[in-house]
């Protein structure tokens, strides 16, 4: 696996998913070593600002401050290294999302990883998913980032059927 398969391999093959997953992962892993000692959320933000702002022309939405911190804090909440593999699957999903619907295990692995989270999410349990983000990522500045865009974003998007 690896560039040859992302390249010219089928694109609706699981190894070609696999290949993907593993480049994206990989990423993650590089900010690791980069960076040993700060939190997961830093290696998190590298990994996607790494990813995403390869062609910004057409991941513009995914580099929006919002977007990206959404995206960075929620995978933050899970332990290394699976929140690196919460987030290269996400990358997955957002590149190739048919790979999803013709391979299963990639939505069944990131169920496994970020289930309480996402549940957290759902319930709108702010104080649960702030508890794992900040147990998680002791060194970073901004404490409690959930609701991402503060309470009053979060109602309105709501209000207006955002989520």
């Amino acid at each position: 696996m690896g560039a040859f398969t992302n390249l010219f391999g089928n694109r609706n093959s699981e190894k070609f998913g696999d290949s993907w997953f593993n480049t994206y992962y990989d990423r993650y892993k590089k900010a690791v070593q980069a960076e040993p000692f700060v939190s997961p959320v830093r290696h998190l933000l590298r990994q996607y600002y790494g990813h995403f702002s390869l062609t910004p022309q057409r991941s513009a939405a995914y580099l929006d401050r919002l977007v990206m911190e959404t995206h960075v804090c929620t995978h933050a909440c899970v332990r290394a290294p699976f929140c690196g593999e919460a987030m290269a699957l996400v990358m997955l999903f957002v590149e190739h999302p048919h790979l999803t619907t013709l391979y299963p295990k990639y939505e069944a692995r990131y169920g496994e990883i970020m289930g309480d989270v996402l549940a957290a999410q759902r319930a709108e349990d702010w104080e649960t998913m702030n508890r794992l983000f900040d147990d998680i990522n002791p060194t970073v500045e901004k404490r409690s980032p959930f609701p991402i865009g503060g309470q009053r974003l979060h109602d309105e998007g709501k209000r207006v059927g955002l989520w």
